[in-house]
């Protein structure tokens, strides 16, 4: 038998769903029956709370509001103001502002060492081209390769590096070598100091050496932008 009592209470709980109202019944909610009532849009942000659920040792990402005391919460973004770190891609650069960070998005070049691609081929030809700044601060040489450390200006447009040789020797004991670094902002105009290391193929000047001395080894002395290697083959 259907008491009056027993109908109010049926309408009145079935008004609190419709509505979307939490009441003192949602307590006894077992979280998948809380979770098909907000994914259905007929619970309030705060069923969670009031049924009970956080703070219990199990992590409720399906709560409107979250559960942020059991489910860990990410701080790997967070940072001190002015630190600095270089971003996953191994070749911008990030900046803590606000404690958050904030990094470049400057295009990868194919040329870094960080790369698995095979580095760009020195270019041999008229290295009179006017390039934008850029500080050369250490030259090596690894077999065949070239790398250059550099450091230049920007942080809001892809840059491209060219290593240019115009194909002259200065005969000296050994010979040596100039190559030029040829640096294209792309007109970026933001002010962040950037660095990176650049890797080029020297192959095309050993062929040349090798042809034109008829030799089958050799060293050459490399200057590139003031700063010098030693290239044995």
């Amino acid at each position: 038998e259907i008491t009056m009592n027993t109908r109010m209470m049926m309408m009145m709980l079935a008004l609190a769903v419709s509505t979307g109202c939490v009441t003192a019944d949602s307590k006894n909610l077992t979280k998948s029956e809380a979770q098909q009532l907000i994914e259905r849009g007929e619970a309030d942000d705060d069923i969670c709370t009031e049924a009970g659920f956080n703070d219990d040792g199990v992590c409720d990402a399906w709560c409107p509001d979250g559960d942020d005391a059991d489910c860990p919460v990410s701080t790997s973004n967070t940072c001190e103001d002015d630190d600095t770190k270089t971003a996953d891609d191994g070749c911008n650069t990030c900046f803590c502002e606000a404690g958050t960070w904030a990094c470049t998005e400057i295009a990868c070049n194919t040329n870094n060492t960080n790369n698995t691609k095979s580095p760009p081929t020195l270019e041999i030809g008229d290295c009179s081209t006017d390039g934008d700044p850029i500080d050369v601060t250490a030259v090596t040489v690894s077999g065949d390769r070239l790398d250059i450390d550099a450091g230049f200006g920007g942080g809001c447009a892809a840059h491209t590096v060219t290593a240019c040789w115009d194909g002259s020797f200065l005969e000296s004991n050994p010979v040596q070598a100039r190559i030029t670094l040829i640096h294209d902002a792309n007109g970026d105009m933001c002010e962040a100091y950037l660095t990176d290391t650049f890797s080029f193929d020297l192959t095309p000047m050993k062929d040349a050496y090798l042809m034109g001395y008829q030799a089958t080894e050799g060293t050459i002395i490399l200057s590139v932008e003031g700063q010098g290697a030693t290239y044995d083959f």
